[in-house]
């Protein structure tokens, strides 16, 4: 791992290439959590770059990071309209919710059904499965949310009338 180039490269624009920075930044986002930590701040100019691929593997150096400000970047990320980069983004979400599992809350409430239904096919091992009862309201992924919660919470035998009860 090129460590220094890739501070180099992050400190001033003007030398590498956006390949070159592409590349050991990916390279950087494999490695330990605690190894990347010098090199988080340096990634916000490169969050928001025209070059999809160069933010999607700024974003990827996330992954594993924890507390507030990086829950608000990667959340951004999400909305972001390249879908390499709402990828990485979600990949990176993953990661970090391995460490704090309530946090996936983010993505299971978030208003783009397909973000949820992602987010719920792919909880972290970690997630409190009971916690998915109360996506049993989203009509859009009931028998999705039915089907994740399997015997995290006992169903009732006439939950299914109890539903339908709740839809009118």
């Amino acid at each position: 791992m090129k460590d220094i180039q890739l501070w180099r490269l992050l400190q001033d624009e003007s030398q590498g290439s956006a390949q070159e920075r592409k590349t050991l930044l990916l390279q950087m986002s494999a490695l330990p959590i605690a190894q990347r930590l010098p090199y988080l701040g340096l990634l916000e100019p490169l969050l928001s770059s025209e070059d999809h691929d160069l933010a999607a593997a700024a974003y990827s150096m996330l992954a594993g990071a924890t507390g507030y400000p990086t829950w608000k970047l990667l959340l951004q990320g999400l909305r972001h309209p390249a879908s390499v980069v709402r990828e990485a983004c979600f990949e990176a979400l993953y990661e970090s919710a391995k460490h704090e599992p309530e946090r996936w809350n983010h993505l299971l409430f978030s208003p783009e059904v397909s973000i949820r239904s992602r987010a719920l096919a792919k909880c972290p091992p970690s997630y409190p499965r009971r916690q998915l009862f109360h996506l049993l309201a989203d009509h859009q992924l009931r028998s999705q949310v039915l089907e994740s919660l399997g015997s995290a919470v006992p169903r009732p035998e006439h939950l299914n009338l109890l539903l339908n009860f709740m839809e009118q």
